[in-house]
């Protein structure tokens, strides 16, 4: 479909969480995304919420099952903590809405199962947000396979911005962050190895507060 086809008929979409993955959503749509409409956004901070809801120029919405039934919204982006993942995403099945879910999915896989049969049954289209596939890079060396030859070991080293809270190096590693490994790792078999297994995996911290080591180790 030509983008002058998409802009014709407008996507208009329903924010749900507008922290810092949420706002990046949020000023994404509207600077650089002119054929996608933000029609409102909902948050459980209230005062913050309404704020970013005049700066982006939407509707703040009190509750999200307020948003998920407004019928101008046709697809949300849901960027909350896991835990809150499947209750909205069934509601949103439910109400019809398609989903663009921030990563990690679910806290398990039972939960993650559940989701997609969910949105199945629904007919209704979900992704999960592994932005990492359509990173320049992970596609330039898509592109340059046939040079590159056989994979035989991979080191990604990754950066991380300290949080205010003491002991982040810790609370990242145990939770945020590894989905963001996971991320990565699964981009690169994407790219190399799509049909093959992970064979194993070693994560180990790098210097003190500088950034997290991610190592795949023996043949894929």
């Amino acid at each position: 479909m030509g983008r002058s086809k998409i802009m014709e008929s407008s996507l208009r979409v329903g924010l749900i969480g507008v922290g810092k993955h949420g706002s990046r959503y949020a000023k994404h749509i509207r600077e650089d995304l002119p054929e996608i409409d933000l029609i409102g956004l909902w948050r459980r901070n209230a005062g913050e919420g309404k704020k970013q809801a005049r700066q982006y120029g939407c509707r703040y919405f009190h509750t999200y099952s307020d948003l998920l039934s407004d019928n101008s919204i046709d697809a949300v982006v849901v960027a909350l903590p896991p835990a809150l993942n499947r209750a909205i995403c069934e509601e949103a099945a439910y109400r019809g809405k398609h989903i663009l879910l921030e990563k990690p999915m679910a806290i398990n896989v039972g939960e993650a199962i559940r989701i997609c049969q969910v949105v199945s049954r629904c007919s209704v289209h979900l992704m999960v947000s592994q932005t990492l596939r359509f990173n320049t890079a992970v596609r330039a060396v898509k592109d340059r396979i046939p040079q590159l030859g056989s994979l035989h070991s991979i080191h990604l080293t990754k950066g991380l911005s300290p949080p205010p809270w003491p002991g982040w190096i810790k609370k990242i590693l145990l939770g945020e962050e590894s989905s963001y490994t996971l991320e990565s790792i699964a981009s690169i078999f994407s790219v190399f190895s799509p049909k093959r297994r992970l064979i194993r995996y070693h994560a180990g911290l790098i210097g003190s507060s500088q950034g997290v080591r991610r190592i795949i180790s023996r043949p894929l």
